[in-house]
């Protein structure tokens, strides 16, 4: 029976079991939605999580490989607004003590969020992509930010701090109520991460308060992200992006 992280509050928790698929039912009123734990090549469809106390759903201590599609995260964050994060993937790396089983980090690599409503009402981040990532896809989701807490610098659809991700073919609106910096950021935590991600293809509605559809802020000379011009934006206060755009 596993200890580390246990918590009786978890909608749905799945430790050391790969290859499951969770399909067709509903997660509401917990703590915790659904928190995978080494629990690679596990498929989650159309599900709904809503009303969690903190994050909706984690792929975490390496559960790589893993997809959430055609589903829908609402309401979270309602106790701990700061950690409502729609979908979560890897962990921070102040919490590789405990969560990290590959060389310390979290290897929670190439999961896939597709086609997925998120919102209204998460607190954090939609899809909060964690430092010591790589290689996931998101793809074809629709973000609506009303909600959006502020709290532990969740404000914006998406924060990147993983590697060689791919962002493309999401639509994102934002409406008040709530605190809305950029659609989409990029950020360095650790060295060399953060970079050699690509957007491309996404729709962005930034209500007239969000700065940038897509702001850069990692420095990543050898392992760039990628900005293409297939990505538009409307009522931006400052414009599509900070960095130059790849045609």
């Amino acid at each position: 029976m596993p200890t580390d992280g246990w918590d009786s509050g978890y909608g749905l928790w799945l430790f050391d079991a790969p290859y499951w698929n969770l399909r067709g039912f509903t997660v509401a009123d917990s703590k915790k939605g659904i928190v995978l734990d080494n629990s690679p090549h596990v498929t989650i469809e159309r599900v709904s999580v809503h009303h969690i106390e903190e994050e909706g759903v984690h792929f975490r201590r390496s559960s790589a490989d893993g997809v959430i599609r055609q589903s829908k995260i609402s309401h979270t964050g309602l106790v701990k607004p700061g950690f409502g994060e729609g979908v979560y993937i890897g962990s921070a790396k102040s919490n590789f003590a405990c969560l990290g089983n590959s060389g310390g980090m979290d290897r929670s690599d190439r999961v896939q969020v597709l086609e997925n409503e998120f919102g209204p009402g998460i607190a954090a981040e939609h899809v909060d992509i964690k430092e010591g990532t790589e290689g996931g896809v998101i793809r074809g989701n629709t973000f609506n930010g009303q909600g959006l807490s502020g709290e532990n610098s969740a404000d914006s659809w998406i924060d990147a701090k993983g590697n060689g991700y791919v962002i493309e073919g999401n639509t994102g609106t934002f409406t008040p109520p709530g605190t809305f910096a950029n659609g989409y950021e990029t950020h360095t935590q650790i060295d060399g991460y953060g970079c050699g991600n690509v957007f491309r293809d996404n729709i962005s509605d930034l209500g007239g308060v969000g700065g940038y559809a897509i702001f850069v802020s990692s420095k990543c000379s050898a392992n760039p992200n990628i900005v293409y011009a297939s990505n538009t934006v409307t009522n931006a206060v400052n414009g599509l992006t900070n960095v130059a755009v790849t045609p």
